[in-house]
């Protein structure tokens, strides 16, 4: 199931309201996991200025889905991601400094953190509030 590598781009700034088209928001596995604008991914699809993207995985329910944004005027809702890292913070970016794989958001984000297998069987994101 792919190449075994995930690469991401990062904001530089997550200071700023609008975003960039692209920009990830929310991520589930199934009914459960953090949604967008409150829509969970997988189940509801994603609210309107984003589209659903759906990457198959080994683990889990097999299928991972997420809402990234098609509308950079758009502020960047509730959900989305900043910081996305395994490995205890050594692979991923941070979160305004801050390492979500180590248990740790800035202010304004909620910690997630899911078992999977690879890295350090950890997956560790920041999301809005």
């Amino acid at each position: 199931m792919g190449s075994g590598l995930m690469q991401f781009c990062s904001k530089d700034d997550t200071d700023k309201l609008q975003g960039k088209t692209g920009t990830i928001c929310g991520i589930a596995q199934d009914s459960s996991g953090y949604p967008c604008g409150g829509k969970n991914p997988f189940s509801d699809g994603c609210p309107t200025g984003y589209q659903q993207y759906q990457w198959l995985s080994s683990w889990g329910s097999g299928i991972v889905a997420w809402c990234y944004k098609i509308n950079a005027t758009l502020d960047d809702l509730p959900g989305t991601i900043c910081g996305m890292q395994t490995n205890g913070g050594l692979t991923g970016p941070t979160c305004q400094g801050y390492y979500p794989a180590r248990g740790s958001c800035p202010s304004g984000y909620v910690l997630q953190q899911w078992n999977v297998n690879f890295g350090d069987n950890r997956w560790s994101f920041c999301f809005k509030t």
